[in-house]
Formats: C-alpha cells, structure tokens, sequence
C-alpha cells in the first residue's frame, strides 16, 4: 500500500500528492495547491480481464493462467491560464501480465521502460520513433 502523501517532482518543482479516493481497485492522489493554477492528478488503477464466466473456481491455476491482470499508473498535470481555460498534459503506463505471474518480472519490464521513456522524453515527445 502506498502512503500518502505522495511526492512527485515535475521538471524542479516538487508536489505533495494527497490521496482523496481509494477503492478496492486503485487510489487517486491529488495536489492543487503547490503551483498557483496547476493541478497535478495521480491514478492508480488495478483490474483483472480475460476469463470471467467459467465453470472453474476463480482461485483455482486454470483461471489464473488465462486472466490478466492489469495495472494502470496515470499523470495527469492541468495547468489554467488566466481566463481559467484547462492545458491538460498526460502521461500513463500500462502493465498487464498473467494473473498469478511473477510480480518482479512485471516489475522489470515497467522499470525498463520507465528507463527507456527517461533517456528519450524529449525525442519521444518530439514525435521521433
């Protein structure tokens, strides 16, 4: 479980992410207060697809073997001009894996990409593939 509040740096700036929602299936952390018109929104989303309408216990390794599970981490940075007009800016990764797979090896793959989109952001955001 992660603790709140959050602390998330954009750019130099530092924010304090207060969690303001939290369900069986994720939590949503919110600041709006450190940069005078920004708000920086932080969703954490967990779910599970594939195999639902089966004969076989859900606990059991057949169900496990054909589910995924999925793990949604979203950004969402709005700044307001003057007028008060929204500039939304999002940013959101995706892991799914196997249900009951290996949780470092999922793991490994979202650290890798996270290293990935850091030594690339600016190429990346520039639209170059």
């Amino acid at each position: 479980m992660l603790t709140s509040p959050l602390s998330l740096t954009i750019g130099s700036v530092d924010y304090s992410l207060k969690k303001v929602n939290q369900d069986n299936f994720g939590s949503v952390y919110l600041d709006k207060g450190t940069t005078a018109g920004t708000e920086v929104k932080l969703t954490i989303r967990n779910t599970y697809e594939g195999v639902t309408n089966s004969p076989v216990p859900s606990n059991s390794a057949a169900i496990r073997r054909r589910q995924m599970q999925r793990t949604v981490i979203d950004l969402e940075v709005t700044k307001f001009d003057a007028d008060g007009f929204p500039t939304i800016i999002q940013s959101y990764q995706h892991v799914r894996s196997a249900r009951g797979s290996v949780v470092a090896d999922a793991a490994a793959v979202a650290i890798a990409l996270d290293n990935f989109v850091e030594s690339n952001a600016t190429a990346l955001v520039s639209w170059e593939s």
